[in-house]
């Protein structure tokens, strides 16, 4: 059966040779070699039913202008300029229709702005899109964006991810049906930006919170178990980050990974220090290489960073000592105030932390809480909180060697990954690429070709992120 054509589109004006590059398309490790993912990726459609069931999935963040600096002014920014923010989102719009994308998964898109989003939205429905939104919370500009392009694909479903944390971060989750009859879920996120050295511990939180919900979704929906995940987003950390190796060992494979391009000179980003880093990527779960539960607990990560903070910096090597330390009235209870005087103490609040949120800590001591009295008691504590092993396994871990993580390794880091989601300690799973009725499999990667080799674009200004782009085909 041919590809349907694709819907009419109004007549643009020819683009400009600003920011007008030609991308490179690469094999990935999961497309049975180098020179069969290449010809797949360039040769032309066939007539066979595997064409009809191969998408491109790209993924972009657009740098919303209410965050575009603008000049030496720190304070200046690209939102109080309607004239060139308008110009920006409609050179954006063009690139995203000539991108010939099956799915857009769009981060930063400027919701808050009525005039930004009627660009951008109706744009996108009069190419032929079908649009779904998510703003952030927290009152903030931009949000999430997934268009899918209708007669390839539709949107059977759709809900929003709302993580509550100190980021304001949200991530969508849609189920899609291709015009081939094919299945698939689709993540769209973007996790936290590096401020500081905690913030590898909230995107790894965003990112359990993200898995619990993909999980809740299989789990309450018929048939969602056997079908493939397809994450895509700005997950601001590295092909080695501790986000991306979280996720392999769940069982996703990475569709930039090590095969489609040198991981030292891979970049995507362009962030206002300066700094280029490859933060954005297409992540692919099949069934058959996912773990049998993707429940990754936030919560025990945090008890286990609680549990680090016990040890590191107050010195107090038992559980029962640990709890006498915070009952401050002596009654063998820790009550709601006690655990938010705990959680202080132990610097998980607050600017430059691991940013607790309010709320976050209610739900620490409602799961804390098994008799639902209010206040939580030793036996309680001692069910979420042990020193000693923890003591004992940071003990281990400190005397490891050879042991490289991009931003300074941290062992509590890693322990409380792996409480949170125990099957994920061996981080060097290979899961098979897919091959079962069904599933997919990534044909090949597409980004601009100077940002694999390690440079930024010359002239690219459309935004500090290129798009990525991922072709997947059924089985």
């Amino acid at each position: 059966t041919a590809r349907p054509a694709r819907p009419a589109r109004p007549a643009r004006p020819a683009r400009s040779e600003r920011g007008a590059h030609a991308p490179r398309t690469c094999a990935t490790s999961a497309s049975g070699g180098a020179e069969g993912a290449a010809a797949a990726a360039t040769a032309p459609p066939s007539s066979s039913s595997s064409t009809q069931s191969t998408l491109k999935i790209t993924t972009w963040n657009v740098l919303c202008p209410a965050y575009k600096r603008l000049g030496g002014d720190p304070s200046a920014r690209e939102a109080h300029d309607e004239e060139l923010w308008r110009a920006r989102l409609a050179s954006q719009l063009e690139a995203m229709l000539e991108s010939d994308s099956d799915v857009l998964c769009v981060q930063e898109a400027w919701l808050a702005n009525e005039g930004a989003r009627a660009l951008l939205v109706g744009g996108l429905e009069a190419g032929g899109y079908a649009c779904v939104e998510t703003p952030r919370t927290g009152g903030r500009d931009d949000g999430l964006l997934c268009a899918v392009r209708r007669g390839r694909a539709e949107v059977v479903d759709s809900s929003s991810v709302l993580f509550r944390d100190c980021g304001d971060r949200v991530a969508q989750l849609l189920r899609v049906q291709t015009a081939a009859g094919g299945q698939f879920l689709l993540i769209n996120c973007h996790l936290l930006f590096p401020h500081n050295p905690n913030s590898t511990l909230i995107r790894l939180r965003e990112t359990f919170k993200l898995l619990e919900a993909l999980q809740a979704y299989r789990d309450a929906v018929e048939g969602a178990e056997a079908l493939p995940v397809v994450a895509c987003g700005d997950w601001n950390g590295s092909l080695r980050g501790r986000v991306s190796r979280f996720l392999r060992s769940q069982g996703f494979v990475a569709c930039v990974d090590e095969q489609a391009c040198d991981e030292d000179k891979y970049i995507s980003h362009r962030n206002h220090h300066g700094e280029l880093v490859g933060c954005d990527n297409v992540f692919l779960l099949n069934p058959s290489s996912a773990r049998e539960s993707l429940t990754a607990d936030w919560r025990r990560a945090v008890f286990a960073m609680m549990e680090a903070k016990i040890v590191e910096l107050m010195g107090v090597s038992t559980t029962e000592k640990a709890f006498q330390l915070f009952d401050a009235n002596s009654n063998s209870l820790l009550e709601a105030d006690e655990m938010r005087a705990l959680v202080d103490r132990l610097g998980l609040t607050g600017e430059g932390t691991i940013g607790l949120m309010p709320s976050e800590v209610e739900e620490l001591v409602e799961t804390m809480d098994s008799t639902r009295q209010g206040a939580v008691s030793l036996s309680d504590f001692s069910s979420w909180i042990d020193v000693e092993s923890f003591s004992q396994a940071y003990g281990r871990v400190r005397s490891a060697t050879e042991i490289w993580e991009e931003d300074g390794w941290d062992p509590q880091v890693d322990i409380s990954t792996a409480r949170a989601a125990p099957a994920c300690a061996a981080f060097a799973r290979s899961p098979a690429p897919g091959g079962a009725a069904g599933e997919m499999v990534p044909l090949a990667v597409e980004v601009e070709e100077c940002a694999l080799d390690g440079s930024w674009p010359k002239g690219f200004d459309l935004s500090d992120h290129v798009m990525v782009s991922a072709s997947l085909c059924f089985s």
